[in-house]
């Protein structure tokens, strides 16, 4: 293949000090930035002013604490579970290194959240000439430590100013210590009223009262610790009239028993996942359309579902079709289901 003249070479490369990025329309650069997490998005800002009121553009935020690990941390994780099997290694050494990794990890994010949070300044209005900021959706994952305490504020700015629509709050367990993370006593924001809150999954956190959210359609609640109060499940059913979707996955109660009638309920869709209760007894859910049970146990009556069109269930010990058919030819009938994942 010819090679090319050393012309040709000259007129490929870009004039010295040429910023062909900054060259790109808005639109163009954003679509860069939304294929970058979102703590390299916000970096950018430092490039220039051009970059600096770009990142306002993004919608979407998302903030993970899992991006932040580095692979040294992955590898103590892997050498600590293969030491059950005849590893010789320094535990001692080796489990500090993977709580200073978790330390160092959630420091960084916090500081970005701060940094972040300190640059659209603190009020209630958060706007400057480029308009007022608007994010769409936020997703928060970060290790449930005392150091957390800064993810309250942010959630709150989110939803109170800067009218968030879907929210994904994940607090993770460390390696040696599940913990559950708390909100403040009035909850996620100050008005809750005004909210534009329409999907809303929380993960690892104790239980608040939720009402108020009236744009609310979808919630997913996961990994609740056992001391949440049987009250707060039963009043999650009905904490928003306009509520139609709602998901348990991989909550317990130790031994209480959980009944829920609620017939002034617009749920539609219900999926209770790997949870454990001393009982779940479902009495009235008048607009339930679609229900799936797995690896739970559930009571209840199908009478109590007049719009009930579809039931989905995992095996249950081989014997999953003869009750299912014998629930639909009663429909009266209370069906006591353990069903357990194949």
């Amino acid at each position: 293949m010819a090679r090319r003249s050393l012309s040709q070479r000259h007129r490929l490369r870009a004039p010295y000090g040429d910023d062909r990025l900054s060259a790109l329309t808005d639109d163009l650069l954003l679509l860069i930035l939304h294929r970058m997490d979102t703590r390299t998005a916000l970096a950018t800002a430092a490039l220039s002013r051009r970059w600096a009121g770009l990142p306002r553009g993004l919608d979407t935020l998302n903030f993970r604490v899992s991006e932040i690990l580095p692979p040294r941390y992955h590898r103590c994780i892997r050498i600590h579970s293969e030491a059950n099997y005849g590893f010789i290694i320094n535990f001692r050494v080796l489990c500090a290194n993977i709580r200073r990794y978790e330390r160092r990890a959630m420091r960084s994010m916090v500081t970005s959240i701060n940094n972040f949070l300190d640059s659209n300044g603190d009020n209630d209005h958060d706007h400057d000439a480029r308009g007022p900021r608007r994010v769409r959706t936020l997703r928060l994952e970060f290790f449930a430590t005392p150091c957390s305490s800064s993810i309250n504020r942010f959630v709150a700015k989110a939803v109170d100013v800067w009218g968030v629509e879907d929210l994904d709050v994940s607090a993770k367990a460390t390696f040696f210590q599940q913990d559950a993370h708390s909100f403040p006593c009035h909850g996620l924001c100050n008005d809750p009223h005004k909210s534009h809150l329409r999907s809303l999954k929380l993960a690892a956190w104790y239980i608040l009262p939720l009402q108020g959210f009236h744009s609310l359609t979808s919630l997913v609640l996961q990994d609740l610790p056992d001391s949440s109060p049987t009250a707060a499940y039963v009043a999650v059913f009905t904490l928003s009239p306009q509520l139609q979707s709602l998901h348990l996955k991989s909550c317990s109660l130790n031994h209480d028993i959980l009944a829920v009638n609620a017939p002034r309920s617009e749920i539609k869709q219900l999926i209770i996942e790997r949870c454990r209760f001393g009982g779940f007894k479902l009495y009235s859910l008048p607009m339930l359309e679609s229900m799936a049970v797995l690896d739970a146990t559930v009571i209840y009556k199908l009478s109590s579902f007049p719009h009930l069109r579809q039931l989905n269930l995992t095996k249950c010990h081989g014997i999953l079709k003869a009750v299912r058919c014998a629930l639909h030819l009663i429909g009266t009938s209370i069906g006591i289901l353990e069903a357990a994942r194949e």
